[in-house]
């Protein structure tokens, strides 16, 4: 999953995963989050991603989601990678 829908998405994971086999072979986005629904719901349609939820939490909550790649602000990323690794998850940031 992907904490935030930031602009630098698609070419920093979304295109490495997508161009190396080995990776997309192994990696499946399951769905991205954002502040705002309509944002995540917007980014994972333009950017072919299976899932857009309503909140960083629900994404966090979901257990099909392995680990999650934070993308959000320096001045919010820590807070969230800890309550990404509390719910069990891997972090990428």
């Amino acid at each position: 999953g992907i904490l935030g829908a930031a602009r630098n998405v698609p070419f920093s994971v979304l295109e490495p995963i997508r161009n190396n086999a080995d990776l997309a072979a192994k990696i499946d986005i399951m769905g991205i989050s954002s502040l705002e629904q309509k944002e995540a719901e917007t980014a994972a349609k333009g950017w072919g991603i299976m899932k857009a939820y309503k909140s960083f939490e629900e994404l966090l909550q979901d257990s099909s989601i392995d680990a999650v790649y934070n993308v959000l602000p320096r001045e919010v990323r820590a807070a969230w990678t800890i309550r990404a690794l509390m719910a069990g998850k891997h972090v990428l940031r």
